[in-house]
């Protein structure tokens, strides 16, 4: 009984911990870098590459092939119900695209990937309101 006890405590407290710190339980998934991004671009896989940015931000460079949706937008304008479509947000500095793989992931949908700030991506950006 004492030994139960003593477990009990110990998964409370991690419970507790976790929760506290804003710490998930779930392993952590692997950082998108600017070589696996590309690789995925240049092989045509099937993706939704959404920069969550203000229009005005977004025409002055993004990333080609990369759509538009706001984070204000990002769960009223998403352009699929398929919960299980594959997806990578980006923004400025990573904090807006953050927000939308969360919101995203409240709505249900499980393949919303971080890439995090465009400073991350290394290549050519396109300009204009024109994805690709």
């Amino acid at each position: 009984m004492k030994m139960f006890r003593v477990i009990f405590t110990l998964i409370l407290l991690i419970g507790v911990l976790a929760y506290c710190t804003g710490q998930s339980m779930t392993p952590t998934e692997e950082k998108l870098t600017y070589e696996k991004l590309s690789k995925k671009l240049d092989k045509g896989e099937d993706f939704l590459l959404v920069d969550v940015r203000t229009p005005e931000e977004y025409s002055s460079g993004h990333i080609p092939g990369a759509i538009n949706i706001p984070l204000s937008n990002i769960v009223d304008a998403f352009p699929t119900q398929d919960k299980n479509a594959r997806v990578v947000v980006y923004c400025k500095s990573g904090n807006r695209s953050g927000q939308a793989q969360q919101a995203l992931r409240e709505k249900g949908y499980v393949n919303v990937t971080d890439f995090g700030g465009i400073p991350n991506w290394k290549g050519p950006l396109k300009t204009g309101n024109d994805p690709k």
